[in-house]
Order: structure tokens, then C-alpha cells, then sequence
């Protein structure tokens, strides 16, 4: 019809992590106290946040190659000032990614990642 829907999915604009964006490498230290910025474009709906942590994939298959699912990190996720979600690195050093997932009140969605490197050498 050429015109918007009377509700849109909120649109995740930019993550930053650490104040640095998403095009950057982020290497953190274990146990690191984290921030993860989500300019979020919420068109008037309230957001609702879903966050999760998964170990980088070390999989070589390509394509629609079959493959196991990652065993998600457990983790704590805070929602504050409206689209900051604090979280705490894990422990173990190695490649992760934080996926966030932003929704509206009738589940319309989107969602983004984020990876970073947890190092035991200071930066």
C-alpha cells in the first residue's frame, strides 16, 4: 500500500560494547563487568530485551551443512537506562558472542550479535 504498518518491529540501529562499536575487536578480561550499548529504533512501543551468550563457533562446515547447536554460557543480563544491558564476562578466556534481541508488546522483533575475546593478558 506504500504506507508503514499501524505497529513496526523495533529496529536495532548500532551495538557499541565498552563504548566502542560493533565494526571494532573487543578483547575483555575474565570476570570483566561489561556494557553493551543497543541504539534501538523502538518506533513508540516498549521494548522488551532478550540477551544470550554463546562460545564463538569453531564449526568449518559451510552453507546449510548440518551442525550442532552451541551450548549457550550461562550468564545475568540487566536491563538499564532503557537500552544499556550490563553482563559479566565469562571466566574462561576465549571467543564468545552476546546475541540481543529486542521485541515489541505484539512479538515483533530484531536482533544483533556482538563478538568479543575474553583474554588473560592485561590490554
Amino acid at each position: 500500500t506504500g504506507e508503514w504498518p499501524a505497529t513496526r518491529s523495533p529496529g536495532i540501529v548500532d551495538l557499541k560494547l565498552k563504548g566502542q562499536g560493533w565494526r571494532k575487536d573487543h578483547v575483555v578480561q575474565p570476570g570483566e563487568v561489561l556494557q553493551l550499548e543497543v541504539e534501538v529504533e523502538g518506533h513508540g512501543a516498549e521494548v522488551l530485551w532478550t540477551c544470550a551468550l554463546f562460545p564463538e563457533s569453531t564449526s568449518t562446515k559451510t552453507g546449510g551443512d548440518r551442525q550442532a547447536s552451541l551450548k549457550e554460557v550461562p550468564a545475568s543480563f540487566e536491563v538499564s537506562r532503557g537500552s544499556v544491558v550490563q553482563f559479566t564476562a565469562p571466566q574462561q578466556p576465549g571467543a564468545y558472542r552476546i546475541f540481543v534481541r529486542a521485541c515489541n508488546t505484539t512479538d515483533q522483533c530484531s536482533s544483533a550479535n556482538l563478538p568479543f575475546l575474553v583474554s588473560a593478558r592485561k590490554n
